[in-house]
C-alpha cells in the first residue's frame, strides 16, 4: 500500500515544516532548469509525458541532494527542514535513478556528485540559482525569468557595407571591402552593397533600408533616401525574411550617390559622408557609422 502519511517534522528552531512540501516557485524552477529530462547525466527520461492527447503527466520525482529525514541517504542533522526543501537541495530524477541513488546504491552517490549534476544542468540554462544558499519565491521567480530569457532563442543581426560590381548582365555581384572594387573585365556597374546577416537562432525580417547623405559633416543636415531600389528584380523585395544563418544583399548604384552629391553641390553643400539604416520587423533599427564619400568612386 502506498504511504499516505504526511511527513512533517520540527526543524532545529522548532518550526514545523514538511521537507517534502515544496513551494510552487521551487517546483517551477526545477522543471524549467531541468531542460526537459531527468538530472542523471545521460538520462533522456522526460520530466513530463502525455498519457493522452492534452493530458500531461509528471514523469519524475523531486529528489533531495541531502536527505529529507533521518535514515534517508545523505541526511545531514544540522540542516533545517526549510533548507532541505529549498531549491539548492533539490533535483529531478526519473523513478529508476531515484531508487538507485537513494535505496540501491546510496553509497555510490555523494552530496558533491549530486550537487555537480545540479550545477552542470542549471548552469547550462544560464542560471546562477545554484549559487544561492537561500531563496524566496519572489527572488526565485525573478532569477528564473532572467535565466529563461537568456536561454531563449534570440534574433541577432550583423550589418555590413561593401563595394560591389555587377557582372553577368546584371544578374550577379562581386563584392570587396568598402573603398576597393573587385577587378573584373565583366564589370557593368559599380555599387554599394548592404549585407544583412542573421546570426541568431531565429529568422529576422528586414522591413526597410534607408540611405542618409550628410553634407559638410553636419548630422543635422542629413538627407534621407527611403524606399530607393536601383535594381528592381535583382534586389530582394521588402519586407524580406532572412533565415537563421543566412544573409541578404541590397545594392545601391554609385550613380545615385553621385546624383545627390551633384544636387547638393549646386546648393553650396559638399556631401562628405553617407550611412545606412535597416529597419527590422521587431522594431529594431540597425545603423552603420558614417562613411567617408571618398570610399565610393567614381561620383557622377
Amino acid at each position: 500500500m502506498a504511504d499516505m502519511v504526511t511527513r512533517v517534522s520540527s526543524d532545529r528552531n522548532g518550526d514545523v515544516v514538511d521537507p517534502h512540501s515544496y513551494r510552487s516557485g521551487t517546483r517551477s524552477a526545477l522543471f524549467e532548469m531541468a531542460k526537459g529530462t531527468c538530472y542523471y547525466p545521460g538520462c533522456d527520461t522526460k520530466t513530463t509525458i502525455f498519457i493522452k492527447p492534452g493530458q500531461p503527466s509528471v514523469n519524475v520525482h523531486i529528489a533531495h541532494i541531502e536527505g529529507a529525514e533521518r535514515g534517508s541517504a545523505r541526511f545531514r542533522e544540522d540542516m533545517t527542514n526549510e533548507e532541505r526543501r529549498s531549491f539548492p537541495n533539490l533535483i529531478l530524477l526519473c523513478v529508476p535513478h531515484h531508487d538507485l541513488i537513494d535505496h540501491k546504491e546510496p553509497h555510490e552517490y555523494s552530496v558533491d556528485t549530486l550537487a555537480k549534476w545540479k550545477r552542470d544542468r542549471e548552469s547550462a540554462s544560464g542560471s546562477d540559482l545554484v549559487e544561492l544558499n537561500t531563496i524566496t519565491d519572489d527572488s526565485l521567480a525573478a532569477a528564473m525569468e532572467a535565466a529563461v530569457k537568456s536561454n531563449r532563442p534570440q534574433r541577432a543581426a550583423i550589418l555590413d557595407i561593401r563595394s560591389g560590381v555587377l557582372i553577368n548582365g546584371g544578374r550577379s555581384v562581386l563584392m570587396a571591402p568598402l573603398g576597393s572594387y573587385p577587378s573584373t573585365t565583366a564589370e557593368i556597374e559599380k555599387n554599394v552593397c548592404v549585407v544583412v546577416r542573421s546570426t541568431g537562432e531565429l529568422a529576422l525580417t528586414v522591413d526597410a533600408i534607408s540611405v542618409y547623405l550628410r553634407p559638410n559633416g553636419d548630422p543635422d543636415l542629413e538627407t534621407k533616401l527611403m524606399g530607393r531600389d536601383d535594381y528592381v528584380g535583382t534586389n530582394p523585395p521588402l519586407p524580406n525574411v532572412i533565415p537563421a544563418g543566412a544573409s541578404s544583399t541590397w545594392m545601391f548604384a554609385i550613380s545615385t550617390f553621385g546624383m545627390i552629391h551633384t544636387a547638393m553641390k549646386q546648393k553650396g553643400h559638399e556631401v562628405t559622408h553617407f550611412r545606412f539604416e535597416v529597419d527590422l520587423g521587431d522594431g529594431e533599427v540597425l545603423r552603420t557609422e558614417p562613411c567617408d564619400m571618398d570610399l565610393i568612386r567614381p561620383l557622377a
